[in-house]
């Protein structure tokens, strides 16, 4: 009996032992997190553009070796965007300016989080002409008022993404995912959309004209009071059987159909759930 007591009190203090090495291994792999947080918030407001770019991709290299911290990390990457570059008047007045290095980096490692992410981004009203964001995951991102003029988005995932009154004229968005976006009141001028997934997708009182939506799926999505002027439509699917896959275009101007006026729909496909503005009939 003495045997067995002793035998049990060894395996409970052994226990004991690895508990007590385990909480001190926890403990020191959060201080060293904590510092590694630190250090590279501290080199994001470093005067020398690449002390930050060091800071940048620390934060990176923490979100993948601490998930808890994803969120706080993210939210850092996108304040750092915010007050880098924020929305202003000169914003995208020189042609084919790129972004300053480190806002680019900080936007590409925003971009290439693993799906699915969780995060929340807000880059709102921030000055993101010419940006490179070709397949990035900016799923649900807040984008409102951003200016994108010129951005490259090809292939990216903006579902649900915020891009409220922003600016996306002359930009990229061949292939990309914008189900369930929000483009209204968004300027989106020479837009190009060809093959981009737009099912319910909200561009009510946007300026589409000369925008080209070419092989787009537009299933559900709404273009109220939207102009269309120029806007070409070829081979994109409108609508089917389904009231829930109407594409809903009512009330385009309050001035008649002069919106429309140039807009394309070759090879496009409709049908009598489609809603049209009053005494409009689309030209295929």
């Amino acid at each position: 009996m003495a045997t067995t007591v002793a035998a049990l009190a060894a395996l409970w203090f052994t226990s004991q032992s690895l508990h007590a090495t385990s909480d001190q291994y926890g403990l020191a792999r959060q201080t060293a997190t904590t510092e590694r947080f630190a250090k590279a918030t501290g080199q994001l407001g470093n005067s020398a553009v690449d002390v930050r770019l060091g800071g940048i991709y620390l934060l990176e290299r923490l979100a993948g070796d601490s998930p808890a911290d994803r969120p706080t990390i993210f939210e850092v990457l996108g304040s750092f965007v915010r007050g880098h570059s924020p929305i202003g008047p000169e914003c995208g007045k020189v042609k084919d300016q790129q972004l300053p290095i480190d806002v680019q980096a900080a936007l590409t490692v925003i971009g290439r989080r693993g799906a699915p992410s969780v995060e929340k981004i807000d880059l709102a009203e921030t000055c993101l002409a010419n940006a490179y964001l070709r397949d990035a995951n900016l799923r649900g991102a807040q984008l409102r008022g951003a200016d994108l003029a010129g951005a490259e988005l090809g292939q990216a995932d903006l579902t649900e993404a915020s891009l409220y009154n922003a600016n996306l004229s002359d930009a990229s968005l061949w292939g990309a995912d914008l189900q369930s976006a929000r483009l209204d009141n968004s300027t989106l001028q020479r837009t190009w959309f060809l093959e981009a997934r737009l099912r319910h997708a909200n561009f009510n009182t946007a300026d589409l004209r000369g925008a080209d939506l070419g092989g787009t799926d537009m299933r559900g999505a709404y273009f109220d009071g939207a102009n269309l002027s120029g806007t070409k439509f070829e081979d994109t699917s409108y609508a089917e059987a389904r009231p829930d896959h109407v594409l809903f275009v009512k009330d385009w101007t309050t001035k008649g159909n002069e919106n429309l006026q140039g807009a394309s729909f070759s090879g496009a496909r409709f049908d009598d759930s489609t809603q049209w503005p009053i005494e409009f009939v689309p030209i295929r």
